[in-house]
This record gives C-alpha cells, sequence and structure tokens, in this order.
C-alpha cells in the first residue's frame, strides 16, 4: 500500500538522504533543480501540501522538455537530479503508478539527456607553469611589518605552492583536496586518500615537488600545539587574522579567490580554475600512456564514457596516428 506523503516532506527525506552520500556541491545542484520542479509543479496546480501520489511521469516528461533551451549540461544535471527524486519516490511507494509506467519515464528521460559534450578548457604547459611561479614569489605584507602578519602571509604563500603543485601532479578536484585531513597522507607512498563523488574512496599520488612543498608547510605551520590530533587537522588551512590560532580548513572561496588575483597579476584570459588544473593533469597522462582505464581510476570517475571527454581533448596521438597513416614515404 502506497504511503500518503506530502511532496514537500518528500523533498525534505530525500535530500537528507542525499546529503549522506553526496558531496555538497551535488547536494546544492539537487536543491536547485527541486525547487524548479516546485514553481513547475505550482504552475499545474500542485502544491507542496499534496500527496505525492499526485505526481505522475507525465509531470516529470513535461518538465523535462521545458529544459531545452538551458545548456546541454545544466539540462543533463537536472535530469540526473530529478531522475533520483523519482527513484526515490518508487523504491517507497510513495507514488501512484505502475511498472510500465516507470519504464516510460526513464526511457523518456535517456531519450531527452543531451549526448554532446563540451570540451575542456585546456591550459597550456606555459599558463600552468606561470601560475606556480607567480605563486611561488614571496609576499611579504605591504601594509605592516607586524610579525604576525610577515608569518602568515609565509604560510599563506607556503600552503598556496603545496597546493598548486598538488593539484598539477594528482588531478585531484578542488573539493577533494580542500576535504584532505593531515592524517590522509600516505608517507611511504608519497600520496594520499581522498573521498570522490559518491564517497568513494581512491589513492592519488604526489610528484617529488608537490610532496617537498607539503612537508615544508606542514613542518612551517607547527601544529603540534593545538591540542587536537594532528591525523584530523586540515592539509590546507587558513591563515588569516579571522582564524586566529585554530586550525580551519582553506575555503573554497578563498581558493577561487587566489586564481583570480594569479590571473589578473598574468593576464591569462580565460581565467584559469582549480578544475584546469584537472584538464592539464587528465590529458598530460593520456598523452603519456594512452591508457583510458588507468586515467578512469586516477580521476574517480564512476563511468568511462566522462574520461574519453580528454582522449577528444588530447589529439597529439591522434595526430601521430594520422601522420602514420597518410605521410608519404621519402
Amino acid at each position: 500500500m502506497n504511503r500518503l506523503l506530502p511532496v514537500s516532506q518528500s523533498i525534505e527525506e530525500y535530500l537528507n538522504q542525499l546529503a549522506v552520500g553526496k558531496q555538497p556541491n551535488t547536494v546544492k545542484s539537487y536543491q536547485m533543480t527541486l525547487r524548479r520542479f516546485q514553481s513547475f509543479l505550482a504552475d499545474r496546480k500542485i502544491s507542496l501540501d499534496d500527496s505525492t501520489k499526485k505526481l505522475t511521469v507525465d509531470h516529470v516528461i513535461e518538465f523535462a522538455r521545458s529544459l531545452r533551451n538551458l545548456a546541454p549540461s545544466t539540462v543533463r544535471n537536472y535530469l540526473a537530479a530529478i531522475s533520483e527524486y523519482y527513484r526515490y519516490l518508487f523504491a517507497r511507494r510513495l507514488l501512484g503508478i505502475d511498472v510500465a509506467d516507470h519504464e516510460r519515464l526513464f526511457a523518456s528521460l535517456k531519450q531527452m539527456r543531451p549526448r554532446s559534450f563540451t570540451l575542456p578548457h585546456l591550459p597550456t604547459d606555459d599558463v600552468i607553469d606561470a601560475l606556480i611561479k607567480e605563486v611561488s614569489k614571496e609576499t611579504e605584507s605591504k601594509k605592516t611589518t607586524a610579525k604576525g602578519d610577515v608569518e602568515r602571509a609565509r604560510l599563506q604563500r607556503q600552503r598556496n605552492i603545496a597546493l598548486l603543485l598538488s593539484l598539477r601532479s594528482t588531478g585531484m578536484r578542488l573539493g577533494e583536496s580542500l576535504s584532505l585531513l593531515r592524517g590522509n597522507l600516505d608517507y611511504r607512498a608519497k600520496a594520499a586518500v581522498v573521498i570522490g563523488k559518491g564517497r568513494k574512496e581512491r589513492i592519488v599520488f604526489f610528484d617529488e615537488s608537490a610532496w617537498v612543498a607539503i612537508q615544508a608547510y606542514l613542518k612551517s605551520r607547527q601544529d603540534g600545539g593545538t591540542g587536537r590530533a594532528l591525523s584530523q587537522l586540515p592539509l590546507f588551512a587558513r591563515h588569516d587574522r579571522r582564524a586566529g590560532g585554530q586550525v580551519l580548513p582553506l575555503t573554497r572561496q578563498r581558493v577561487e579567490q587566489i586564481f583570480t588575483e594569479l590571473a589578473s597579476k598574468l593576464e591569462i584570459d580565460p581565467k584559469p580554475t582549480p578544475h584546469s588544473f584537472r584538464h592539464w593533469f587528465a590529458t598530460r597522462v593520456l598523452e603519456r600512456t594512452q591508457d583510458l582505464a588507468a586515467l578512469q581510476d586516477m580521476l574517480g570517475h564512476a563511468s568511462p564514457v566522462t574520461t574519453r571527454i580528454y582522449a577528444k581533448v588530447s589529439t597529439k596521438r591522434l595526430r601521430q596516428v594520422h601522420d602514420a597513416t597518410f605521410k608519404k614515404e621519402i
């Protein structure tokens, strides 16, 4: 027998469950989708107080069709979110529809899902090198020579060097790097255990320059007097006045600000982002190894389809194959 549950309560319960296994950004994206779906339902005289039994397959299909004018990547995100919500409703028997409608819904959504991928913007080797060189410059405060401010500036510089070198050599997502704790480091392998999308663990490896930068940064922090276990402290921490003596994790907003400042100083357009380093890493690995399976594991992709986008970006091997096929013998 179907449960009687208001639409509002079903959405709340779904998002609470989602928060356990998804990254915060994914949860936020799904929240936005469901808010849009709520507005769509309101236009059709279905309120949040109505039972979920009023929801039909045609509501979702019509909602999906209303997204046609949006960017393909946005449509894919919206369809993924609404699909997962309806799967949740099906699993808990909160809908008054049969198996045939179930099959019709997901067949329709699959058909409407945009197939094309937008190739990621790939920064050149020169851009990556310039960013790291710029962030490595001495940056002492011009406003004050107070010992505390000078020390904070030094720690910020060491942290930024370690972060950029880590992004370059591991291909981590920014959220993964900011979630790292000191205890996640594997000193024997010069690696770290990261938690990726879907709460899946994987190992990332640092090159020598990144590992040395991380160790120099951690040594300068002198975290021993915090009263907390070192293993539970963030790998990349804040070093601003508002943090005080607390060891707080570096924020995404601050990293984005750092990249904006670097792009402005170097007059780089389009502005590189932390994710640019992931694109650069993926393309470099693919050009050097041609091993899509290994790259999929390194990036933490659930599907090889996602990884194959870098095969389109990495054209060097395609050029070599083409030349070998058509180049005239001399």
